[in-house]
């Protein structure tokens, strides 16, 4: 997006559907956003960044600042596949940033403590055939795209959460 290739920082970004606030800050301290203030919270590709400690305290405070029934939308490596991928290599994570990778299992577990209903969940990169072997096909992985059912094969989790 041409925003994005500017180089530009900017706190508001005018959209056609209202305007955009961005703040540049820890996404585990959420101090001085008011309560039930966000329809909408997007976590892409984030989760994984902050320790398992500070990703509950992510989940309470985006619970506290989204209005009832405002929706949290977050993905992240799905550990399953991920183990995988990493089996043999000696290394932890995917990426060396990461703290933790989730399961499926474990997201769920996260969202219900913390007051979310999952309305929908989904697959990235579908690795049915490699997953059902116990293996990890790149080759697979680059020819899947869109969003899948079979989570549990899927390379990223994809949820769509609601704070009751």
């Amino acid at each position: 997006h041409a925003n994005y290739l500017s180089g530009e920082i900017r706190e508001v970004i005018e959209t056609p559907l209202g305007p955009v606030r961005y703040r540049y800050h820890s996404m585990a301290d959420l101090e001085g956003i008011e309560d039930d203030s966000f329809d909408l919270v997007y976590s892409g590709q984030t989760f994984e960044h902050v320790t398992p400690h500070d990703g509950r305290r992510v989940l309470a405070e985006v619970h506290r600042v989204l209005r009832p029934g405002g929706q949290l939308c977050l993905d992240t490596p799905n550990r399953r596949v991920t183990g995988l991928q990493l089996r043999g290599t000696g290394q932890d994570f995917i990426d060396p940033d990461h703290e933790i990778e989730y399961t499926d299992a474990q997201m769920r577990s996260l969202f219900v403590e913390y007051g979310f209903d999952v309305q929908r969940a989904h697959g990235l990169g579908l690795l049915q055939h490699g997953a059902s072997a116990d293996t990890f096909d790149p080759i697979e992985l680059r020819h899947s795209t869109g969003l899948y059912d079979d989570i549990e094969s899927s390379y990223l989790l994809a949820y769509v959460c609601v704070a009751v």
